[in-house]
């Protein structure tokens, strides 16, 4: 049978059922998902699963399936979903900036702002101080404790 099917739901699987006050429909949609934790897909997919039980309380499955052997540390980058779940506005009615934060991250290591599009989109940074492929915190003016882009 398929995993999802009435299996157990044991130690590599975690369940969240569907956000409080969700349409009754969405009770009966069941999203299940089989993942690498340490891929790359997975760190995409997490962010897009929360999205889907929070803005159609959808219950999802997550079985975690890692590799049996690494020869590396699979995972080299960080990554941050910025789309937000609802759309919002702020005081003067127009929709509200989306972002993505990153806490304590090491002053030394070269980072490099990258967007997540589809291949037929053409996206760059329209506003930034910085070079958005090359971003070294240790180099950050004295007292900016933040990075900026648009």
């Amino acid at each position: 049978g398929l995993i999802g099917q009435g299996a157990a739901c044991e130690h590599a699987c975690v369940d969240l059922p569907p956000t409080p006050g969700a349409p009754a429909l969405a009770a009966a949609v069941r999203v299940v998902a089989v993942v690498d934790p340490l891929s790359r897909a997975a760190q995409r997919l997490g962010p897009v699963l929360a999205a889907l039980r929070a803005s159609l309380g959808v219950s999802v499955r997550l079985h975690l399936n890692p590799a049996s052997a690494l020869s590396e540390l699979p995972l080299q980058e960080f990554y941050r979903y910025a789309a937000p779940h609802a759309v919002t506005f702020d005081e003067t009615g127009r929709r509200a900036a989306s972002g993505a934060r990153f806490a304590a991250l090491a002053t030394s290591h070269t980072l490099t702002l990258h967007l997540d599009t589809p291949v037929s989109w053409l996206t760059e940074p329209s506003a930034s101080a910085h070079d958005m492929d090359n971003l070294r915190l240790a180099d950050a003016a004295p007292g900016e404790a933040a990075i900026f882009a648009e």
